[in-house]
Formats: structure tokens, sequence, C-alpha cells
């Protein structure tokens, strides 16, 4: 995962914001990462009706990620 997706999903923890699934997608994060990484317990994943599938970092997640000073490759 890039340093900037990295940065984004901590700082949407930080402020307490899920983001658009989306986002990740466009930033060529697969959707086979994105249920990996909540398999491992970093991620939430919330199905919304109005909204889509959003995602925030857990609390594990954000540890993990807020400590990376470089990007991390899955």
């Amino acid at each position: 995962m890039s340093n900037s997706i990295t940065k984004l999903l901590v700082h949407a923890k930080q402020q307490n914001k899920w983001i658009p699934r989306s986002v990740l997608t466009m930033n060529n994060i697969s959707i086979r990462t994105i249920h990996h990484l909540e398999d491992e317990g970093y991620l939430l994943v919330h199905h919304c009706s109005n909204r889509g599938t959003l995602i925030k970092l857990t609390l594990k997640g954000y540890k993990h990620f807020s400590n990376q000073d470089q990007h991390v490759e899955l």
C-alpha cells in the first residue's frame, strides 16, 4: 500500500471518518487486498445501502500503520 493511502487512512481514523472503498480501488488497492487486511484485523468494512462500501482502520490497523515510516507492500 502506498504511503499516501496509509496517511489517508491514519488521518481518517484520527478524525473518526470512513473512506469510500472507491478511493482505495482508484489507487490500485485491490478488493482482495482490502479483504486480506479486513481478515487480519487491520480494516473495518461497512456496507451502507446509500453510501456504498466504507472502510476505516481498526485500532490494530491504526497502531500498525501510524508507526510505519515507509509504505507497506502486500
